[in-house]
């Protein structure tokens, strides 16, 4: 008997139910829709032309592979998920670049098989009368999809997924540490080491948040204070919140107001005992002890007595481990200084900022459009005059419309575009 079926869009259909109904993601409840088509499925099996086995035999040994395949596909998502993490902090080498958009498309494919199943099982649900629909052509497809079809495709992804984690693990890519290396996000200091374009209003605000007087002020009273304070600069990655920090510990109001300024670059591996020897080391002190309680009271006896401005550069999500008990055990040395004394620290989240911050936090935005030109003219024309390429002015400013006003990203496109000044390029 010859029969027809038509492809239907798995996807399209299963967002159809899942507007009405919600998912069903957990592998335990296919069990129970399973068990419900046994019997169904052994009525259709006489137009499937199989006759090596007893029809039950059949069915029965086709429910169980089908069961135990989709469970292990679904139980190897979380280890690929989990692996695609591990490569985008590697994307810079070669191997990771090269494998991570094969895991990708490899686990669209698994989520696209299940949701497959889901569709199915979410149908036959809300119909609630499977038997009913035997002889319609939409049960039949279901049958040869799932027995035939999909059956051998749960297995091929698997396969699939299997072999990628392999080449990963022969690569020595899957047990990397979730942190930035030191090539891609080099240690920053308080020294800059390139021209400002801009940034003197917001230099102005910060400075005012940071107590610095604009003018003398003979009668500030040099007292203990009981905490110190700390002000997030807040903003996207590469908007030149550290520039600007670079930008307030080279201005010499600052550095008349403080009696010291220190730095210590955070990254993304917050630990107090390290800081702590870097503070340390910041104030042009040597040490060769290692415990931290040791560090904690040289940290103490150096900032005593003190007006200091303390910059944490780069401070990621990390600090909140533990509750925030690692950050607190920084803090606790710093506590014996004068009055005015100012941590300052740049970051990324908002939520840490919250969670650190004991005054307002200061929002830093991109450059604004004609410093933002000026900057990238600078990046992509070199010591070459605009004026030789007249062409290339429309382009650019086409340009820097989509980097948002971005100091990193105009600094990236525009050393580009230097290498090739052409039109076409």
């Amino acid at each position: 008997m010859q029969m027809r079926f038509t492809k239907m869009s798995w996807g399209a259909a299963a967002r159809g139910i899942q507007t009405a109904t919600g998912f069903v993601t957990s592998v335990n409840t296919w069990a129970e829709f399973f068990n419900c088509l046994s019997s169904a499925i052994s009525s259709a099996c006489s137009w499937i032309n199989i006759h090596q086995k007893p029809q039950n035999d059949f069915v029965k040994e086709e429910i169980q592979h089908l069961q135990s395949d989709l469970w292990q596909l679904q139980t190897t998502l979380p280890k690929m998920r989990n692996l695609v993490e591990i490569l985008e902090w590697q994307i810079y080498k070669k191997p990771a670049a090269e494998l991570l958009p094969h895991i990708k498309d490899a686990l669209l494919d698994a989520e696209d098989i299940i949701d497959e199943f889901n569709y199915y099982e979410l149908k036959a649900k809300i119909e609630g009368r499977i038997e009913e629909c035997l002889t319609s052509s939409g049960c039949q497809e279901f049958y040869m999809s799932v027995i035939r079809g999909s059956f051998n495709r749960v297995k091929e992804i698997q396969e699939k997924l299997d072999h990628l984690h392999r080449q990963s693990m022969d690569l020595g890519l899957h047990c990397a540490a979730q942190r930035f290396d030191k090539i891609v996000r080099p240690e920053t200091s308080s020294f800059l080491n390139s021209q400002i374009f801009g940034r003197q209003e917001e230099e102005k605000m910060v400075l005012e948040l940071l107590g610095v007087q604009l003018q003398a002020n003979a009668g500030y009273k040099r007292k203990r204070s009981s905490r110190v304070e700390v002000l997030p600069i807040v903003g996207l990655g590469g908007v030149g919140k550290t520039t600007l920090a670079q930008q307030i510990c080279k201005n010499q109001m600052v550095k008349a107001h403080f009696d010291m300024i220190l730095w210590a670059c955070v990254s993304d591996d917050f630990n107090a005992k390290r800081l702590t020897k870097e503070v340390i080391q910041s104030s042009k002190k040597e040490t060769s002890f290692d415990n931290l309680d040791s560090l904690q009271s040289i940290l103490k006896d150096t900032v005593e007595l003190k007006r200091f401005l303390l910059v944490l550069d780069d401070i990621w999500d990390d600090v909140m481990a533990d509750g925030g008990q690692d950050w607190q055990r920084f803090c606790a040395p710093l506590s014996n200084a004068l009055q005015g004394s100012m941590i300052l620290i740049t970051t990324r989240s908002q939520k840490v900022a919250d969670k650190v911050r004991t005054m307002d936090c200061f929002p830093l935005e991109g450059l604004t459009e004609d410093v933002f030109w000026e900057f990238f003219i600078v990046q992509a024309f070199g010591t070459e005059s605009l004026s030789k390429y007249p062409d290339l002015e429309d382009i650019g400013r086409s340009i820097i419309l989509k980097l948002k006003g971005s100091p990193l990203a105009a600094k990236t496109i525009g050393r580009l575009l230097r290498t090739n000044l052409h039109a076409s390029h």
